[in-house]
């Protein structure tokens, strides 16, 4: 005999009380509308990958390929996949690029977007109760790590019809981009009915979020639809070729066409190659096109129809003629949904380019340097720490705050972005954006910044009003590479002023960065798990932890104390029962760091917080207060399955939504944190050495 019990991942799609009979049934959660905080950092560079089978899954193991392999052969199976999330990306600011998978566990402590192991969205299949068809873990402002963004497949379902499994994924995809579900009946978001299609209000809710499908940096001030329009490839700064020229692109429909022209190159007579890129980036099956200055065409590459990962073809001019021109002209191969997407396009002169330059050229095609002007990609392949979009300084005060404009796709005043850098252990940047007039009061403001690369700047975020007064910003992410911000409420129309500095010059303190602000959205709400003091003589504080239903947890370690400039460290450890480290967290005084989501199955928990000294410090009263802080970041039922009779903490009779836990505690929450120690049997972990917590941070 099987029960549903908590899921670790967020929605459900197509429950069924029935059985089979509808693929999606009657639902654990009714999200309505936009999920507020659901949004990927950086949409227009996404990536795909399905997981290999025998990939761990908080306990489980992955089956995808074994599972379908009935109905779908593996081909035709990520074919479905694919189709569907771009059937969401080609209608908003979204590329879905598919990459490989190297079947690291789910839930793999990295960065949400850009881990090279993996997709940012990974495909599963784990056992489930037989009435779930599939779930999916939103991608949310407080889901730290890797689990943004997966969706998993019951291997206990039964999967009819392709058009079932198209179905079951296309709704799934639309929870991935931060949808909730619709009472529209069309719609493909709707809680109980069957749609293989998108409609309207599904589209205009997407671009509510990501806006819509907008120019490419290359066509923000005319567009670049013809030959007399063309963009140019800058050759200046190139070395004489030395470096190949790379430059972003975005085919945005059917009818989009982009053109390039490429300067000549002074004395040279060798080879020119062009070579365009969706793959790793986009599935946009494309055609390339090459003339010479007088429209002549001198050679053609076009995407084959089977093509669904994207492409990378290339047209080389075997001899250049001195004083040239070439254009390179890119559009869509056919009229199908492949048929939008980004690229890169580059232009090396053969015989001139360096080795050394074009083993980077993999990485800087399919990175996330679409914004960057063409300068700041040539650095990427001449320094080996570039500085991109430096300001030089200049914005380092209130009264020369760089004044952002709302991202194109957006209603006025709701996104800003900008990619930047901090340059010297001196530099600080101030951002002046405006919310819009429409939105009402009270509407949330969340800034979140990410380091373009690993061990790269930690920065420190502060927001103040158009008087320059500073306005309370909670903190709700600050771990590997994340910084999350938010403050509650806002004032309609109203100035706000963004500063962005190192957290420590002297750690960490330089490196590029990407800034978003985003006015929306319901204020996050965190939890009180655990509260205490520790100090040099009682360094240590124990809570219990018990989890009644499987689910995911965000947890922010904050403290605050009289310790000053003094050495040490701040660590909160869970551990089973067995003595086994499942999180590990550390801060320092007047910090709030956050380490990755963790997934926690029903059981008995130990929480200890631990006050660690540098060696040899003398006894002088030092003590810390400490909040643990946090929320669960998974719907409160779920798929599971769970044998009643194993349930740590049963449900009490006669309620079936209440818990029982030690000490005769009754309660429907889903997990209970309490004071001491739990477990006297229990092997505690070592106690963590005293560490830099700037290095801890990018664990």
């Amino acid at each position: 005999m099987t029960n549903t019990a908590f899921s670790p991942f967020g929605d459900q799609s197509a429950r069924s009380a029935a059985g089979f009979g509808d693929p999606f049934g009657p639902q654990f959660s009714e999200f309505q509308g936009v999920l507020g905080q659901s949004h990927w950092d950086a949409p227009q560079r996404l990536t795909l990958s399905f997981a290999p089978d025998g990939t761990q899954v908080a306990g489980y193991t992955s089956a995808l390929y074994s599972k379908f392999a009935g109905l779908l052969s593996a081909a035709e199976m990520e074919r479905q996949i694919i189709t569907a999330f771009q059937n969401w990306a080609r209608r908003a600011n979204l590329n879905i690029g598919v990459v490989s998978d190297n079947g690291a566990a789910f839930g793999s402590t990295g960065p949400t977007q850009g881990d090279l192991r993996f997709g940012d969205i990974r495909i599963g299949a784990i056992p489930m109760a037989p009435d779930v068809f599939a779930v999916a873990v939103r991608n949310d402002a407080m889901v730290s790590g890797t689990w943004a963004g997966d969706v998993f497949f019951n291997t206990n379902a039964i999967f009819a019809t392709v058009r079932d499994f198209y179905s079951v994924t296309l709704h799934e995809a639309g929870h991935v981009f931060g949808l909730g579900h619709s009472t529209d009946p069309v719609s493909a978001m709707h809680a109980t009915n069957r749609s293989n299609s998108i409609s309207f209000a599904d589209t205009t809710n997407l671009r509510a979020i990501y806006g819509a499908r907008a120019l490419d940096i290359n066509e923000w001030n005319s567009p670049n639809n013809s030959f007399n329009d063309a963009s140019r490839i800058e050759n200046a700064g190139s070395l004489k070729g030395q470096v190949p020229l790379v430059v972003f692109g975005d085919i945005g429909n059917m009818n989009d066409v982009d053109f390039f022209e490429l300067p000549p190159l002074s004395n040279y007579a060798g080879s020119i190659t062009f070579q365009v890129r969706s793959d790793q980036r986009s599935v946009l099956r494309f055609r390339l096109d090459v003339y010479n200055e007088n429209q002549q065409l001198l050679g053609s590459v076009i995407s084959a129809a089977a093509r669904t990962r994207g492409d990378n073809l290339s047209v080389t001019i075997p001899v250049a003629q001195e004083g040239t021109t070439y254009f390179a002209k890119i559009s869509a191969a056919d009229s199908s949904i492949n048929g939008t997407g980004s690229y890169s396009i580059t232009a090396k002169f053969n015989q001139n380019v360096l080795a050394s330059h074009l083993s980077k050229l993999n990485s800087v095609q399919t990175g996330d340097f679409a914004f960057l002007e063409q300068d700041d990609i040539r650095k990427i392949f001449l320094q080996p720490n570039p500085s991109f979009d430096d300001d030089l300084q200049l914005n380092n005060t209130f009264g020369t705050a760089t004044v952002l404009d709302t991202v194109v796709g957006f209603q006025s005043g709701f996104f800003y972005r900008n990619d930047a850098s901090l340059s010297l252990t001196t530099d600080i940047d101030f951002y002046s954006i405006r919310a819009p007039n429409s939105m009402p009061n009270g509407t949330a403001l969340t800034i979140s910044t990410t380091a373009f690369n690993r061990l790269g700047v930690i920065p420190d975020v502060r927001v103040f009003d158009s008087n320059r007064v500073r306005v309370d910003a909670k903190t709700l992410v600050n771990g590997n590479g994340e910084l999350v911000v938010q403050v509650s409420s806002t004032v309609p129309g109203a100035s706000y002023f963004v500063r962005v500095a190192a957290d420590d010059p002297n750690s960490f303190g330089l490196g590029n960065y990407r800034i978003q602000a985003r006015f929306g959205g319901v204020p996050v709400q965190t939890t009180r798990f655990a509260t205490g003091v520790v100090t040099q003589t009682a360094p240590t504080v124990y809570n219990t932890l018990y989890v009644a239903q499987s689910q995911m947890f965000h947890i922010a370690l904050r403290a605050s104390g009289n310790v000053g400039t003094t050495s040490h460290n701040l660590w909160t450890t869970i551990f089973n029962t067995s003595g086994q480290i499942v999180y590990r967290g550390l801060t320092i005084d007047r910090e709030i760091r956050t380490n990755k989501s963790i997934v926690l199955r029903p059981g008995s928990y130990v929480i200890k917080t631990e006050f660690v000294l540098a060696p040899g410090t003398p006894q002088q009263g030092f003590s810390l207060q400490f909040n643990l802080d946090g929320m669960t970041v998974t719907d409160t039922t779920g798929p599971e399955l769970v044998n009643p009779a194993t349930m740590p903490f049963p449900h009490c009779t006669p309620s079936p939504t209440v818990f029982c836990y030690p000490n005769d505690v009754h309660t429907d929450d889903p997990y209970l944190i309490v004071g001491g120690k739990a477990v006297s049997t229990t092997t505690e972990p070592i106690t963590p050495p005293l560490s830099d917590p700037n290095l801890v941070y990018w664990q």
